[in-house]
């Protein structure tokens, strides 16, 4: 539960800040709530604040990865709880900073999973950008978190990384690749050592209503003999804001696949690919609709670290 209260705290926090500031900050809002007819070309004070659960399971694991997910039946299913604080916050008329914080919580105890299994994690990311919101925007990321597994400790983990959007019409492209490494003392077989690149499309069917689509890769090393391991995520996305309540609900798919190959021995090799369905709802202030917001706010967030440091562990 440590990572849905830091959520919570978080959510009030930025909630009470954004509040205060988002009329006076928001060029494409009235004083009425209604959005202006011609956008000024400097970025706006705007966040969003995600709640979601999804259904999760595990399909084909292999090799040393039985011992994690219930042994010969090669599946496993559970709950998750999840969600995410985003606050952009502009320094002048086209550089921007974006706080996030990220935090997911299984339900799990020593009766339903192995040890080895994730429970959890925490993330928390900031960026700084130059955007021009009718064209493009480029930047840099970084940051750090905390993973947690079932009876074992946890891993922490921090990355660092570059990005990039290029917009037009009803399309935003986006792409982000970088570095991430994690603590070998604490938990010597979550994925470290690793390189990563990402890539994002979104399309929006109105101002209100958007499809996205995603693909990752990273490669790294786990375990304290340095085993290769890498992993695949892709997922798929739609979400619609029911204005003028700033309100959207959203239904998403996400996939992952993890491989990892020792070197000097097949005992420890293995691979699993877990699917996970979502569905949630995500409150957004400082921005009119959907598209907006991507153009002008809060348009920016990491990948999954926390399963990809997690996944090393339960190879083991």
């Amino acid at each position: 539960m440590k990572s849905l209260n830091t959520l919570l705290l978080a959510s009030a926090c930025t909630l009470g800040f954004a509040t205060s500031a988002s009329y006076a900050a928001d060029p494409a809002v009235d004083y009425a709530g209604e959005r202006l007819e011609t956008m000024e070309q400097t970025l706006i004070l705007a966040g969003l604040i995600e709640v979601y659960g999804d259904y999760s399971f595990i399909d084909g694991a292999s090799g040393h990865a039985e011992h994690t997910f219930s042994g010969s039946s090669d599946s496993d299913d559970y709950f998750e709880l999840g969600g995410a604080v985003r606050l952009s916050v502009p320094f002048a008329d086209r550089i921007s900073g974006q706080f996030d914080f990220d935090a997911e919580y299984r339900p799990l105890n020593d009766d339903d999973a192995d040890g080895d299994h994730y429970s959890g994690s925490n993330t928390v990311g900031l960026h700084l950008s130059y955007r021009d919101p009718m064209s493009y925007l480029f930047g840099l990321f970084g940051g750090a978190g905390q993973v947690d597994y079932v009876d074992e400790d946890g891993s922490r983990f921090w990355f660092g990384g570059v990005e990039a959007q290029y917009y037009f019409d009803q399309v935003t492209l986006y792409a982000q690749a970088g570095l991430l490494d994690g603590s070998e003392e604490a938990n010597d077989d979550g994925l470290r050592n690793a390189w990563f690149a990402r890539g994002v499309g979104r399309y929006f069917l109105s101002d209100y209503s958007m499809a996205q689509a995603e693909i990752a890769y990273v490669d790294g090393e786990r375990d304290f003999d340095d085993d290769d391991m890498y992993g695949v995520s892709w997922g798929l996305r739609l979400e619609h804001q029911f204005m003028p309540i700033p309100v959207s609900l959203f239904a998403a798919y996400e996939g992952n696949y993890f491989s990892s190959e020792d070197a000097n021995s097949s005992f420890d090799d293995g691979s699993f690919t877990e699917h996970a369905f979502l569905v949630g709802a995500k409150y957004s202030f400082g921005a009119t609709g959907l598209k907006v917001n991507d153009r002008y706010g809060a348009t920016l967030d990491t990948p999954g670290f926390g399963r990809w440091v997690a996944a090393g562990n339960e190879l083991d």
